[in-house]
């Protein structure tokens, strides 16, 4: 991986954001954009804004660090995430900070190669190259519009690497791992190897630390305010070993610093009951506009979804496209000026090429109409190209 050329995951996101100005400009009113990370405005009215946000403050003057936390206010996070009050966490401002932090603790304990089962988010590479961590990358095996880990891949690395990285959900595609799968983890990854779990896109409840948090070998990465897709007031929490707790403050100090006014109140947020009702009002709505992708889409038989997607992120597949197509910025505006429609590829993410091309929705973006409109036109612009 070279850095010289500039960062290719976003350098792609740059042809997509230029190719988007350059349809506003031409004709008047930006494409619709389905992979977006932020809501619709509609969506923020709709269901964001009906629920009571932050009835809470905290200090602006003196310095917070994870370690200057209550114990109370740990145990909280904790219990949430886990079940139990018992584990040490470490709290930093997002899921971004926790991941920079990891693979710093990971390079402090002479970690020199690290297994990375894909789709995975970006940063986790760079990172790792900062710290002289090597990459072995596999990738996660899509079976009947699902995922399942490439056991015989993991198997054949497990006894060259000191570390196991994976998401859960399965990156931008809201699929858990099943329990076969778990199984495997805990049976093959566990006694011998770290387990780092990127789950800041999990929906609450959901978390691997609830199955995994007491073992000495299991580090979980939560970005817990990403599901109430509240992105501006935010932090991050990792679930740590017992006998990690040290070295992750002492480095946090050096790698994250102190903690932001806005984490501080969602810590406060996400303890709350007021998270509870907003927790069931986006996962009523997501499953609405999810059996609306999945209408719109029951005519193109060239494209296919995941079966038990859950959540704001979901991913569309079309398999006989090449996984590099939309790469180059002729592409992406032809793309958009066509559809007035501008979508992020899954290529970016890491997904395997061998699975052709996809690309992530964000259900969140939802607006009447204008959503179906948009969708529709993406599926027959890609079902002409399968063709």
């Amino acid at each position: 991986m070279r850095l010289c050329n500039g960062i290719q995951e976003l350098l792609t996101l740059d042809n997509i954001e230029n190719a988007e100005s350059n349809y506003q400009t031409r004709y008047g009113t930006p494409p619709l954009k389905l992979s977006s990370w932020n809501p619709s405005l509609y969506y923020v009215n709709h269901t964001l804004l009906n629920s009571v946000l932050f009835p809470f403050q905290a200090p602006l003057i003196d310095y917070i660090y994870s370690y200057d936390l209550e114990d109370e206010q740990l145990s909280h996070v904790a219990q949430k995430l886990t079940g139990s009050a018992l584990y040490k966490t470490i709290i930093t401002n997002s899921g971004t900070s926790s991941i920079s932090l990891t693979t710093s603790v990971l390079a402090a304990m002479s970690c020199k190669r690290l297994l990375v089962i894909s789709p995975t988010y970006f940063a986790t590479f760079y990172n790792c190259f900062q710290k002289g961590i090597q990459i072995r990358e596999v990738y996660m095996q899509r079976v009947n519009q699902g995922y399942r880990l490439p056991r015989q891949d993991i198997l054949s690395a497990i006894g060259d690497v000191d570390a196991v990285w994976i998401t859960s959900p399965i990156y931008n595609t809201g699929i858990y791992l099943n329990e076969s799968d778990i199984q495997f983890l805990r049976e093959y990854v566990l006694p011998e190897k770290y387990l780092i779990a990127d789950e800041s896109f999990c929906e609450n409840g959901l978390e691997l630390a609830r199955l995994f948090g007491d073992s000495p070998h299991f580090i979980g990465i939560y970005d817990p305010m990403k599901q109430f897709l509240l992105n501006g007031a935010k932090f991050s929490a990792i679930i740590i070993p017992r006998a990690l707790q040290a070295m992750f403050c002492q480095w946090s100090d050096i790698i994250c610093g102190s903690l932001s006014y806005s984490a501080i109140n969602a810590i406060r947020f996400f303890v709350s009951s007021e998270s509870e009702q907003l927790s069931r009002s986006l996962k009523n709505e997501n499953l609405l506009i999810h059996g609306i992708v999945r209408n719109v889409l029951l005519s193109f038989p060239d494209i296919n979804l995941d079966d038990a997607s859950s959540g704001h992120m979901m991913m569309c597949y079309v398999p006989k496209m090449p996984a590099d197509f939309l790469t180059d910025y002729d592409d992406i505006l032809h793309f958009i000026n066509m559809t007035g429609t501008s979508v992020i590829p899954g290529n970016r993410f890491h997904f395997p090429s061998r699975a052709g091309f996809s690309f992530r929705i964000n259900v969140a973006r939802y607006e009447p109409l204008k959503f179906e409109q948009a969708l529709m036109r993406v599926a027959t612009y890609f079902s002409d190209f399968a063709r």
